[in-house]
């Protein structure tokens, strides 16, 4: 059986170079607090390497990560351009309850146009394949990235895109058994459907709180154990 947390640190701000500090200073608090789990992806740009320097030698704790999505695209300095942005806002934000509110709602606004922008997209759904040697391939540039030997869990990122999902799953399977992986799921992101939540295989679907919609709040079986 799975060993579910009640909490995992999402790390797709996690961006190293001016914050690497800040990055590890949140890490080691979740860790202080029992929270040992933290999730990451090749997309998330410089975010596998820094939870790699921060985690090292650290085999007990759980990472998971993702393949699917190809990493976006960000130089060094803009890197650190961004992460001085970041501390700006952050400090503002804390001395600045005007500014705290404005962030906040561009914030939750910027969320929910990206989700129209995906549902505009031309792209038809399941129409590309995601090969066995693009995966391996990716998951082992994640455990090199993260200095790990294994992944808890390997994610496929917004896999409604790809046309062999079946084939995927079993591809994931195999890499379980190999030892790379111990346990696979789904990452949606562009909507919440019934087809994701019975899907067969055993899988995890992971999804943004607010795409919870007030039907599946109210059903208390869908979180049970």
């Amino acid at each position: 059986m799975i060993d579910f947390s009640k909490i995992i640190i999402g790390c797709h701000k996690f961006q190293g170079g001016f914050e690497l500090n800040n990055n590890r200073k949140i890490v080691d608090a979740a860790i202080s607090n029992g929270i040992n789990k933290f999730d990451t992806a090749p997309r998330y740009q410089f975010s596998e390497e820094t939870l790699g320097k921060i985690l090292i030698g650290r085999q007990d704790i759980k990472v998971y990560s993702k393949v699917g999505l190809s990493r976006l695209k960000q130089t060094i300095i803009n890197r650190n351009l961004m992460s001085i942005k970041k501390i700006t806002q952050t400090l503002l934000r804390r001395y600045s309850s005007s500014f705290s509110n404005y962030y906040e709602t561009k914030i939750e606004k910027r969320y929910f146009n990206s989700i129209q922008e995906l549902k505009k997209q031309k792209r038809k759904l399941g129409e590309i394949p995601l090969t066995e040697m693009e995966i391996k391939q990716s998951v082992k540039t994640s455990l090199k990235n993260l200095k790990r030997d294994n992944l808890h869990v390997l994610f496929v990122h917004e896999p409604d895109q790809f046309a062999n999902q079946d084939e995927i799953l079993g591809i994931l399977e195999k890499l379980r058994k190999e030892g790379y992986i111990s346990n696979y799921g789904l990452a949606y992101h562009r909507q919440l459907l019934e087809k994701e939540i019975n899907n067969p295989y055993p899988t995890i679907s992971m999804f943004d709180e607010k795409m919870l919609t007030k039907k599946y709040l109210s059903d208390k079986s869908f979180f049970t154990d």
